[in-house]
């Protein structure tokens, strides 16, 4: 999760020209000798910056639950006197690694759609079409990885048995000669 945020590019161009950004036809500073820069605004659009919010909680999230997943483990020493206390830390922890997972599919499949879409999209010049970048796929595989590791988590610390459930003796009802038909 930590490396796709900081991974190159999520979209890449494939045609020629300058890489116009999607929906800033137009907005190309060109110098003499053909080559362009694109112009970038001082704030980006408002999905890429909510994409980059979702990345940021996810990080956190995946720290949060590196640290109580760690504490959790029955090998380490932190809270060793409790195993039932060291097992609902466990669990918390897959919890959240679930969520950091959740967070980075949405972010990085929210950004893959709108790039599809911006693709197939009439009004888009052909050289200024994007294509998934390395980062989207790297960010993919991360939130799958963090959503397997969490549910292991989760489901191998189950609830410990309790100590004081010990078998109740059958105790028979009432016979049927001891009722009374009405």
């Amino acid at each position: 999760m930590r490396a796709t945020p900081s991974s190159p590019p999520w979209a890449s161009t494939k045609g020629s020209g300058c890489p116009v950004p999607p929906r800033a036809p137009g907005r190309c500073s060109a110098s003499s000798t053909t080559r362009c820069w694109p112009w970038k605004p001082l704030l980006p659009p408002g999905h890429i910056q909510s994409a980059r919010a979702l990345m940021v909680v996810a990080v956190l999230l995946g720290f949060v639950a590196m640290i109580l997943s760690v504490v959790g483990m029955k090998c380490t020493r932190v809270g060793d006197s409790n195993p039932i206390a060291k097992g609902r830390i466990a669990i918390s922890g897959g919890a959240l690694f679930l969520l950091a997972g959740l967070c980075t599919l949405t972010a990085v499949s929210w950004y893959a759609t709108l790039v599809t879409q911006e693709f197939f999209n009439p009004s888009t010049p052909v050289n200024a079409r994007y294509e998934f970048g390395p980062a989207l796929f790297v960010g993919w595989a991360a939130a799958g990885l963090a959503m397997l590791g969490g549910s292991f988590l989760c489901c191998t610390c189950p609830e410990p048995e309790r100590v004081n459930s010990s078998p109740q003796p059958y105790r028979p009802g009432p016979s049927a000669a001891a009722r009374e038909y009405v």
